[in-house]
């Protein structure tokens, strides 16, 4: 029984580094691309 349960919590804590992981992943991946988009729509306004 106790067993299981030890199983079971390092699961849970291997899922929620992964979930962490991808969260991160997305975070970096947003602000990059906002920061492009950004950019693109000042050079635009300047441009014009």
């Amino acid at each position: 029984m106790i067993n299981e349960m030890v199983l079971l919590h390092e699961d849970m804590d291997k899922r929620f580094e992964q979930l962490t992981a991808r969260i991160d992943h997305f975070m970096i991946w947003s602000f990059a691309t906002t920061i492009s988009v950004g950019g693109m729509i000042v050079a635009a306004i300047k441009f014009l």
